[in-house]
């Protein structure tokens, strides 16, 4: 990629993700935090590069499991879907992915 396709870190699309203790198994609650990290190492380096990614534990079910902001401001589907067209990216498919790649990450992560 060259330098005029780089986007700086103030205008990429926060993703936050929040992951249940329990998609980890019975023990989830001890995995989550070690899990998190593996999961943000892996989408910090392979994913657009118009996009900061935040893994993290979901302790609280009252927070959103997916959080969009851009310079700290939520955004909702609506704006967030605005941003990934002009990267010609569609919410559900960019949605769906993540959760793709989650669930792999967790096979992964839990066969080591």
């Amino acid at each position: 990629m060259n330098d005029k396709n780089l986007i700086s870190d103030d205008k990429k699309l926060h993703v936050q993700f929040r992951l249940e203790p329990g998609c980890l198994g019975p023990q989830g609650l001890s995995h989550v935090n070690a899990f998190c990290l593996f999961a943000q190492k892996k989408f910090e380096a392979n994913n657009n590069h118009f996009v900061k990614w935040e893994i993290a534990p979901r302790l609280n079910k009252s927070d959103p499991e997916i959080t969009y902001k851009i310079k700290g401001k939520k955004l909702g589907n609506q704006q967030v879907s605005k941003y990934l067209k002009v990267f010609n990216q569609e919410l559900s498919v960019f949605e769906d992915r993540l959760d793709s790649d989650i669930a792999q990450m967790i096979d992964l992560y839990l066969s080591q």
